[in-house]
């Protein structure tokens, strides 16, 4: 999404606070509405979620050097838990245990579209913005791949909800979510920002240059660079032969990825980027289930059906590294190790840091009772580490190792 438009939609937030204060009122109005159908059973699910809450956002005041970006992080996402469930329980009071995974999940996308923000934000002040060009600069950034990685995220609940009945009230769950976010983000955020000052941030060493010490190391060692890129493709190789040879019980999967392709190609109208975008997805994916077929014993054929859950959570963080290539490559960076640089510099620190975020929070679900829930978030963990090793240092080797 480029262009002048987030600028001027900041502007006209700016002087439209009585309309954001009635749309804020109304939504609390319904959500604690909502919450008089609270029932006993509930407080398990919200006391976990709400931990889980608590935790990234104390998490996130270091890996942002901001308390006061932490506070409003923290504020936002009990605003979205508050609205979330309020709302969850007016219009559908039936509650099941998968729900509660679909509430963290939604904490999760949230306090990861608000890092992208805050920390892009806290790049353009490092710079010398002002906040209010900054705020409008990080939406228009973010925007676009925020977006695709929410909708593919909704997408891979929806298609379980359609395989799997039992999964249907979480699938519910995070339609609302995205629907909410999709609010927050475009109006409240902004808005905010435009009326509470974040800390001085000019010069800031890691916002102005983030992972670029990836980039350099690898520069300065080409042979790690070509042996990383090795292994990358064999890799690659080894996901290939488990999909070929067991293809036809990864239906939903594949389905996943077709309808992700479809809806990233219509987006950035380039095939190339599309591929790499689901080739790196599915790969994390799918040596995670391997990985899990290996070590411990669990339904597989249950979690065959739900592999689309953790595709659609770490195709966030591909979406983002290759949204950043292309505009990079559309802008002043055409050759590939000027593209690689400025991508990890602009946004390895946002991936790492939301990757650390959704990593805390889904570790507090192992406590939940739920089997089905703990493999899950059991599958959801690995592939996010392998996506995120891959996003941060595979693919800069391979992009590297061909300009060496």
């Amino acid at each position: 999404m480029e262009g002048a438009w987030a600028f001027n939609w900041v502007q006209i937030l700016r002087h439209q606070s009585r309309s954001v204060w009635l749309l804020g009122l109304t939504l609390t109005g319904f959500a604690l509405w909502g919450w008089t159908g609270f029932t006993n059973d509930l407080w398990q699910p919200v006391v976990l979620a709400f931990i889980a809450l608590v935790v990234m956002s104390l998490l996130s005041i270091y890996l942002l050097d901001s308390f006061k970006s932490a506070v409003f992080i923290f504020g936002a996402s009990s605003l979205l838990f508050i609205l979330l469930i309020g709302l969850g329980l007016l219009f559908n009071d039936n509650y099941q245990e998968s729900t509660a995974f679909g509430w963290v999940i939604i904490l999760i996308m949230m306090m990861s579209n608000l890092t992208h923000i805050i920390t892009t934000l806290h790049r353009e002040m490092a710079r010398g913005a002002h906040q209010y060009d900054g705020i409008a600069e990080a939406i228009r950034i973010n925007s676009g791949p925020i977006f695709l990685s929410n909708t593919t995220t909704l997408a891979g609940f929806l298609m379980v909800g359609w395989f799997d009945t039992t999964f249907q009230e979480m699938a519910l769950t995070v339609l609302l979510g995205w629907a909410l976010i999709t609010i927050l983000l475009l109006i409240f955020l902004p808005w905010i920002m435009m009326n509470w000052l974040l800390e001085f941030r000019v010069g800031h060493y890691q916002d102005r240059h983030g992972f670029l010490f990836i980039a350099d190391y690898l520069q300065k060692s080409p042979v790690s660079a070509k042996a990383l890129s090795a292994l990358l493709i064999a890799l690659s190789a080894v996901a290939l032969g488990l999909l070929v040879w067991a293809f036809s019980d990864y239906q939903a999967l594949l389905m996943m990825l077709l309808s992700s392709g479809i809806l990233l190609g219509i987006f950035w109208q380039n095939l190339k980027l599309t591929l790499a975008v689901l080739a790196v997805s599915a790969l994390a994916v799918l040596l995670a289930f391997a990985m899990m077929k290996l070590s411990i014993a669990f339904d597989e054929q249950a979690l065959l059906i739900t592999l689309v859950i953790p595709l659609g959570i770490v195709l966030d963080d591909a979406i983002h590294f290759f949204s950043r290539i292309r505009r990079a490559k559309q802008g002043f960076y055409r050759d590939d190790l000027s593209a690689i640089r400025f991508t990890l510099s602009s946004i390895g620190r946002p991936i790492w840091n939301t990757s650390l975020l959704l990593f805390v929070g889904l570790t507090v679900l192992l406590i939940f009772g739920n089997s089905m829930i703990y493999q899950l978030s059991i599958l959801t963990l690995l592939s996010i580490a392998l996506a995120t090793f891959m996003v941060l240092v595979l693919l800069p080797a391979l992009y590297i190792s061909k300009s060496l």
